[in-house]
């Protein structure tokens, strides 16, 4: 099918693999579970702010589905939809850690909140962003429109 082969490439040459694992830190799953084989440690960081985790507490429907997969070739088995590969079946990654959802809100904005050059505005839109100078060939953009709607 062509159509997948070229979704394959999108997804594969969208984000470099190596700037999406700087983000993430995989940590144990809940029940503290051996995950080798459920995921692809070289996929993944281990230094990065935002928490991903395999899931705990297996379910009857997971050896089931294992059970499945190994019959049906049309189901193949997916070691790691977090490679860019995201055809067949394999086990889900989730954004949670100690019990609560690892988001950006929770990661990233959540710890530097009380700084004073940072304004939170909700239920806003940005609408244009200001290039207001450069610094080593980079563009750096320090200005902002927005809308209190999505509308404008």
């Amino acid at each position: 099918m062509w159509y997948v082969s070229i979704f394959q490439s999108l997804l594969r040459n969208s984000i470099s693999l190596a700037t999406f694992t700087k983000h993430e830190k995989i940590v144990p799953s809940a029940d503290r579970h051996d995950t080798t084989g459920q995921y692809t440690p070289a996929n993944h960081g281990t230094n990065g702010t935002l928490l991903v985790t395999l899931p705990g507490y297996s379910q009857t429907i997971d050896a089931m589905t294992m059970a499945a997969m190994k019959q049906l070739p049309e189901f193949p088995f997916n070691p790691d939809m977090g490679g860019g590969d995201v055809l067949g079946l394999g086990w889900v990654q989730s954004s949670i850690a100690n019990g609560f959802r690892s988001s950006s809100s929770t990661m990233y904005l959540r710890p530097i909140l009380a700084r004073k050059n940072l304004h939170v505005l909700i239920k806003a839109t940005v609408t244009k962003l200001f290039q207001t100078g450069s610094k080593n060939s980079k563009p750096l953009f320090r200005g902002v429109n927005y809308a209190s709607s999505a509308d404008g």
